[in-house]
């Protein structure tokens, strides 16, 4: 193995890890559009360990379950989530905007929130995770020989990851603007969904050609990779993150096909 291998491999990881992150996004835009669709009773989510207090108070009382505060934060035209303790039983509605706040050691507080503000959460999350991840892929990427890999090919990858993070910032912007804009329960199912449907087909696309980008960098000048290997596996990818529209599948997969074949030859 060669001494540029092992910069090679810990992109590869990296790039699992990415595309891991990546699936995990698709899946909580593909939820939150879900969501947004349904117009109907709203949804909520427990979570545990953490207390949700917004900026001001709506009211607070002793209540017979989860499920009695949750209903209580749905009657409540400001509740934007409630705070529940199991062990007292007892409800807080809150009002307004604010991070999640951990409890202190002991404390059996659970925050409850929409699922909607719960998913864009996660989302706002994971697009964190996919910008460090984006400075982490791109500072190993440095570490590359040229020997080993071509110098256009590493320039080439150098801006895809610049045009990626800059679309994740662009992303995160959008996500907090639309977070910013759901001020209680009742606002959030109000939303209109056509900015998720467009991030969540825009995000798979780039993503997919920043992963054939490095793709074929490593097989033409590796031979990490077989031909066959890098149409299937290239394939698949298109086909997973495109499941859901079967004629763009199918047509991206065909050009990708073509484009492999015309890098790689027979």
């Amino acid at each position: 193995m060669s001494s540029s291998a092992p910069p090679l491999l810990k992109l590869d990881q990296l790039e699992k890890e990415y595309m891991a992150l990546v699936q995990q996004y698709t899946a909580s835009n593909a939820r939150l559009t879900q969501l947004l669709a349904d117009k109907t009773n709203p949804t909520f989510v427990s979570i545990p360990g953490r207390s949700w207090w917004g900026t001001g108070g709506v009211a607070e009382q002793t209540v017979d379950s989860q499920q009695a505060c949750e209903d209580l934060c749905k009657a409540a035209p400001a509740c934007s989530g409630a705070t529940f303790n199991p062990d007292s039983l007892y409800c807080w509605i809150r009002s307004g905007n604010n991070p999640l706040v951990a409890n202190p050691a002991g404390n059996t507080n659970v925050a409850l929130l929409s699922e909607v503000k719960a998913t864009l959460i996660t989302l706002a999350q994971l697009n964190r995770r996919l910008m460090e991840k984006n400075r982490t892929m791109a500072l190993h990427l440095k570490s590359v020989s040229a020997e080993t890999v071509s110098p256009s090919c590493i320039d080439d990858k150098k801006r895809e990851m610049e045009q990626t993070y800059t679309t994740l910032h662009s992303d995160s912007q959008e996500l907090e603007g639309l977070y910013a804009q759901m001020f209680s329960v009742n606002q959030a199912y109000e939303t209109q969904q056509l900015y998720v449907e467009r991030t969540n087909m825009t995000f798979r696309l780039w993503t997919l050609i920043a992963l054939l980008l490095l793709l074929v960098c490593l097989r033409i000048f590796t031979s990490v990779l077989s031909a066959p290997a890098m149409i299937v596996g290239i394939g698949g990818i298109a086909a997973w993150f495109l499941f859901d529209v079967p004629v763009v599948s199918l047509g991206i997969l065909f050009i990708l096909f073509v484009v492999v074949k015309t890098f790689i030859g027979t």
